[in-house]
């Protein structure tokens, strides 16, 4: 258990659901061209996949 008053995962959520399409108007707008929606998406596709790999607590359950 956390003993955090926001999980991580909910700060996780906040930031997809502000970021995706903040980056959606900011390109919609022309601030920002389609290379550089890409390069950001992807990104960030990788951060948030990236923390979806195994969890200490799994890998010590299937060991024993």
């Amino acid at each position: 258990k956390q003993n955090a008053p926001v999980r991580t995962t909910v700060i996780q959520w906040a930031s997809v659901t502000l970021f995706i399409p903040i980056v959606f108007l900011l390109s919609y707008l022309g601030r920002i061209n389609e290379n550089t929606v890409a390069t950001l998406l992807g990104a960030f596709a990788g951060y948030i996949l990236g923390k979806t790999g195994l969890t200490e607590e799994w890998t010590h359950t299937r060991q024993g």
